[in-house]
């Protein structure tokens, strides 16, 4: 049995040969030229948009649905195969590094999403909420900081035996998520740690309930 870190560098590397080679076909076909297209007349129009949309344009909702939904969904990447749940159950103990190395690579994945949305957002960040969120580097910094904790909170709902009780904490997450990002970018901060707080607690009743149900 290798080292769980040397198995996923191994699957890790063969998902990324196979993309590459996906990526270059796409290349071949032209279409990275369409898309170079596009993104110039959607940049055209993006500013038309922002010239056209009134002073009292809701912004903050646009970011608080982009950005709720971008934290809600924070699925683990692990390259398990199927055949896995036979091959590797009995060296489960030993795949730490392995799980350990898919929520880091999941975070630096996730986190480069935000970052593009976040700057290609920028625009009405600057016209409507920078007055009052501040920093947008800060803002992406705490951005990280919250994927983090949904990533974990994420793998750690899988334990969960019931699909309701899954389900019911993935709704939870999302509605915590959806206060934290209107008060990050309302520049709230009083009411922001409140949330960050609630955040932690949830963390800590999560891992409490899942060490209960792993004790019983």
């Amino acid at each position: 049995m290798k080292d769980g870190m040397t198995l996923w560098r191994e699957r890790v590397n063969a998902y990324w040969n196979m993309a590459i080679r996906y990526l270059r076909l796409i290349g071949n076909s032209g279409f990275l030229f369409t898309l170079y297209v596009l993104i110039i007349i959607g940049s055209y129009y993006y500013s038309v948009l922002l010239d056209w949309l009134p002073d009292t344009f809701p912004a903050i909702w646009l970011f608080v649905a982009v950005f709720a939904h971008l934290l809600t969904r924070s699925g683990v990447r692990t390259f398990v195969k199927q055949a896995d749940v036979v091959f590797l159950l009995p060296y489960e103990s030993k795949l730490d590094s392995y799980f350990q190395a898919s929520k880091r690579y999941s975070l630096i994945i996730q986190s480069a999403v935000m970052m593009l949305v976040l700057v290609v957002l920028s625009p009405f960040y600057s016209q409507y909420l920078a007055d009052e969120a501040g920093s947008l580097l800060l803002i992406f910094a705490i951005l990280v900081v919250a994927k983090i904790w949904n990533i974990a909170s994420s793998w750690e709902e899988q334990r969960f035996q019931s699909e309701s009780e899954r389900r019911s904490h993935f709704l939870l997450r999302g509605l915590i998520n959806i206060i934290f990002i209107y008060f990050l970018f309302a520049g709230e901060l009083v009411y922001f740690l409140v949330v960050f707080g609630i955040m932690i607690t949830l963390w800590l009743v999560v891992l409490s309930k899942i060490s209960k149900a792993v004790l019983d």
